[in-house]
């Protein structure tokens, strides 16, 4: 019964694979009348890349639950070509499969914000710069927005894209820490802006001084970063350990460990095995994080 059960999970992720590449390669060419010239675009190469960047605008979209299914089909038949159709180990892979793109986005978001918090510092520097040769708040803008580096550039980019719209500064600055909510930097950076645009401050002077305290921080926050590297890598040996075990011995001697997977008791370890390793991972984490 479970073979059969297998052998179906099998076949729908195999052809549930090839008709969602079959629908898009099909929507890619629609709207193409011309039976002449390349098949494709280039428009159309880019396709994929235009429903990660739609899934990373609305995770709920469309082009959001394609991904999902894609990457929950793609897992799913990796894992019963892996596992020799284990039905744990299967359904595992699937599972990871559904959430591996929401995984994927939150960690390139997290590294989009580091760079941001890095580069901060050197932009406030410009604008101070820009503000002290004459050129207005404004301007100071547009010059970090053309001469600085992304991904800063590009959100200063559209700052000074709604200013041009008729946008009040106020709601564009506001709009960017909406934007970028999950950026310390940013937070402090558009306090110190507000404020001195209020009381009519030195705000050169002003974005000078912060840009070396954040200097500072982030001098402070790479000491602390190696220092924490061990106790990082070490949780995640600690937590990735008794999978990759596992994994291991089922594929070695699948009998041995069989009766994990098929019993009361068994069931009953692997979810107090599973807690266990959360807690760890959590008390791990506590004690490796340092806020500065």
């Amino acid at each position: 019964m479970i073979t059969i059960f297998m052998m179906f999970l099998v076949v729908v992720a195999v052809f549930g694979t090839i008709s969602l590449l079959v629908v898009w390669i099909l929507t890619l060419s629609e709207g193409q009348k011309e039976k002449s010239g390349p098949k494709f675009s280039l428009k159309d190469k880019m396709a994929l890349k235009q429903m990660w960047e739609n899934f990373a605008k609305d995770p709920k979209s469309k082009d959001a639950q394609k991904l999902k299914m894609i990457s929950f089909l793609c897992c799913l038949a990796l894992g019963f070509i892996i596992t020799g159709g284990a039905a744990f180990f299967t359904f595992l892979f699937g599972v990871v499969g559904m959430f591996l793109p929401q995984i994927l986005l939150t960690r390139a978001e997290a590294k989009r914000l580091g760079l941001i918090d890095k580069q901060l510092s050197d932009g406030l520097v410009l604008i101070a710069n820009s503000l002290r040769s004459g050129l207005s708040f404004a301007q100071g803008l547009e010059v970090l927005a053309q001469e600085g580096q992304p991904p800063l550039s590009e959100e200063f980019k559209i700052v000074t894209r709604e200013l041009r719209l008729g946008v009040p500064m106020e709601q564009a600055l506001n709009n960017l820490s909406e934007r970028l909510a999950k950026s310390k930097e940013m937070k402090i950076a558009m306090t110190a802006i507000n404020i001195a645009r209020e009381t009519g401050g030195n705000m050169a002077e002003a974005l000078s001084t912060l840009s070396i305290t954040m200097r500072k921080r982030n001098e402070m926050q790479g000491r602390i970063d190696g220092l924490t590297a061990q106790g990082k890598l070490s949780g995640l040996i600690t937590s990735m350990l008794p999978f990759i075990l596992t994994f291991f011995i089922f594929i070695i001697d699948p009998e041995m460990i069989k009766p994990m997977f098929t019993t009361l008791p068994g069931y009953g370890m692997i979810l107090l095995a599973l807690i266990m390793i959360g807690l760890g991972a959590v008390i791990i984490k506590k004690i490796i994080t340092i806020d500065i």
